[in-house]
């Protein structure tokens, strides 16, 4: 490993030896370029920049504020191997405190997190539930990196910061009562 690193330059192949454990992905440019390019081929959406959105309360992703060239913005999760580890280890320690629960497994692969995230979205959304519309996933690196895409709600904030009123705790019951009548999981 030694040789390695002092042979190979770090424009050729850069590796990042830090121990430190970070929930979201970085922003390098090549990702950046990456995503943009599968956000067009893929989606057809141009996109200018991409930043960070409400990381705070996702380890599970990287969200990101995609703005697009036409002024517009789309919100999207990164997924990548680090996140489906978070996963295991987030349904092991619910497993741990609470035992198995109903049909509860630790997802095999990047893709199929991503792919299950918009199913339930797409299932949330036809049973009437209101939820930002999914617009699709985009591979990235395949089996790899993944970019879940949906709609961008402009006038939305952080839950753990709203204020809670009975009509929205009414509201809330109203749409597990929904998604339980429509078989949402």
């Amino acid at each position: 490993m030694l040789a390695f690193r002092l042979i190979t330059p770090d424009s050729v192949f850069p590796v990042s030896y830090d121990r430190a454990k970070k929930a979201h992905l970085d922003l390098s440019e090549t990702r950046l370029t990456a995503l943009f390019s599968g956000l067009q081929d893929q989606l057809g959406f141009e996109a200018v920049s991409a930043e960070l959105f409400g990381a705070e309360g996702s380890a599970g992703s990287t969200p990101l504020r995609i703005s697009l060239a036409d002024g517009g913005h789309i919100f999207a999760k990164l997924y990548a191997q680090n996140h489906l580890r978070s996963d295991r280890w987030y349904k092991l320690g619910r497993t741990l405190l609470y035992g198995t629960l109903e049909d509860e497994t630790p997802y095999r692969s990047v893709r199929r997190l991503a792919e299950h995230e918009d199913h339930v979205m797409r299932l949330m959304a036809s049973g009437g539930i209101p939820i930002p519309e999914p617009l699709g996933i985009v591979e990235i690196t395949h089996g790899r990196e993944y970019l879940l895409v949906t709609e961008f709600l402009e006038d939305a904030g952080e839950m753990s910061r709203a204020e809670v009123t009975e009509s929205i705790v009414d509201a809330g019951l109203h749409a597990v009562r929904n998604m339980w009548d429509n078989g949402a999981p």
